[in-house]
């Protein structure tokens, strides 16, 4: 299988079988170790050169998210993650981590590393966020009341 055939099967489906195995002869099986390997790939590359959204006249909204489920609603509960994401109103990029709790620490460091000097933060009163303007980044920061 070409990679070029690997590519579409990322963002194209029937809602049944995946884009790459409708348009080649590989297996069920083979088709899924490819796409496996392509976004370890893909989410390798984005470590390693992170996008950094917003900017002079850009306004970020940022949030933080515990997701945990049970099933059914019956049993003990599964464990917890704590999720850490903003998106740019103007040009609609995001950003989302998976972060360990959601100190001041955690939260800065991502914000530092995922939005660009100059933009204008809002978020919610949550107090670790009360470092933002502080940063040497300028940011401008907004909050909007719960």
């Amino acid at each position: 299988m070409a990679i070029t055939t690997l590519v579409p099967a990322t963002t194209k489906t029937d809602g049944k079988t995946p884009f790459s195995i409708t348009k080649s002869r590989e297996t069920p099986h083979r088709s899924e170790v490819y796409n496996n390997c392509l976004r370890e790939v893909c989410a390798y590359n984005l470590l390693k050169n992170p996008i950094k959204i917003g900017g002079p006249n850009c306004t970020v909204e940022i949030d933080e998210s515990l997701v945990s489920k049970r099933k059914y609603n019956v049993g003990r509960m599964k464990p917890q993650q704590w999720i850490f994401g903003g998106i740019c109103r103007e040009t609609r990029e995001c950003f989302l981590y998976s972060v360990p709790d959601r100190s001041a620490n955690s939260l800065i460091q991502c914000i530092n590393h995922s939005i660009l000097p100059g933009s204008t933060i809002v978020s919610d009163w949550w107090r670790s966020y009360n470092g933002i303007e502080a940063l040497p980044n300028h940011y401008n920061h907004l909050t909007v009341n719960r």
